[in-house]
């Protein structure tokens, strides 16, 4: 007769991915695996038993490791904290509700000291679900959770753009003119946020409509009395296999509304990482005889960040990602 086994070779599962396997004594009580398991997960979790169950922990203090495993996969969830929801919801989709966050008014802010983003990039490259994704990460709202912020109703945009303009014609921008948008100081950030969205440049209506987008973003800052900029965010598609002669132009023509130092304070961020090899734009923007080159040097000493766009409105899906 074979001896009991005690210790077994076990994998620990989040929402169906692997993050670990260690050997664990079976008898143990799950509050004394909680304690060796939380060397290897960082963030809070809480036990499933085998019928997806939250095991509460009271339960943890007499439930043994043995008592939940399945076969040798161990199940754990990320447990989600409470929330006050701000806003009204206004839709749902794949199972997230999404909730319009409070407009916030300039005068209501105590602290007037901003930090500034302006988010540039061609049309169709997903400025404003990275805009929505920002605030999200702001408020610190977990990929777990079925909650999502919206930072303005897309619905409402492109419905005020068709009254004005007809019907969007396919590669034309909705954002018609720069817009400010408020997120007020957070954990991350200690003062309030303005997210300058500036119109889509390179879309059909030609190089004519490229200088009145920069003609607007000139008096947006003017207006509003903004005369520096913290970051200044490059929208590219991963996927992009050129650099565009009119992008060349427009970032030339953008540049020179401020000093040569705005250029420290720039960084990219790759949209449409749905999978991570596909990176065609990382070889164009390497490539020393291209445009962008000229403009910022080596791709090497820029901030960059991707992002996967299916992820907003999916509930199982990263959000952010970084890479180089």
């Amino acid at each position: 007769m074979g001896q009991y086994e005690t210790k077994k070779l076990v994998r620990i599962q989040n929402n169906n991915k692997k993050l670990d396997e260690l050997e664990l004594n079976i008898d143990s009580k799950l509050s004394n695996a909680r304690k060796k398991l939380t060397n290897i997960i960082d963030f809070p979790f809480v036990f499933l038993d085998e019928e997806n169950n939250e095991i509460s922990p009271k339960d943890e203090l007499s439930n043994t490791l043995n008592d939940i495993l399945d076969g040798k996969k161990l199940y754990v969830k990320r447990k989600i904290k409470q929330r006050k929801i701000l806003g009204d919801k206004i839709d749902t989709i794949n199972n997230l509700d999404l909730y319009l966050y409070p407009n916030i008014n300039i005068e209501d802010l105590e602290e007037k000291n901003f930090f500034n983003i302006m988010v540039i990039g061609e049309t169709g490259v997903g400025k404003l679900t990275w805009i929505h994704c920002l605030l999200n990460y702001l408020e610190e709202i977990d990929i777990e959770e079925k909650i999502r912020y919206l930072l303005f109703n897309e619905k409402q945009k492109q419905e005020k753009y068709e009254k004005i303009y007809g019907k969007k014609s396919l590669g034309s921008s909705i954002t018609d003119i720069p817009e400010i948008y408020l997120i007020p100081a957070n954990k991350l950030v200690n003062k309030p946020i303005q997210v300058i969205d500036t119109t889509g440049f390179d879309d059909t209506r030609g190089i004519e409509y490229d200088n009145k987008i920069i003609k607007d973003i000139y008096d947006l800052l003017m207006n509003n009395k903004i005369y520096y900029i913290n970051a200044i965010c490059l929208i590219l598609k991963a996927t992009e296999s050129r650099f565009h002669e009119r992008m060349k132009y427009f970032m030339d023509e953008l540049f020179s509304l401020f000093s040569e130092d705005v250029k420290a304070n720039f960084l990219i961020i790759f949209t449409f990482v749905d999978n991570f090899n596909n990176f065609q734009i990382i070889k164009v923007l390497k490539n020393e005889n291209m445009d962008f080159s000229k403009i910022f040097g080596n791709i090497k000493n820029l901030p960059i960040f991707s992002f996967n766009n299916k992820a907003y409105f999916d509930d199982d899906i990263n959000f952010y990602n970084s890479i180089l």
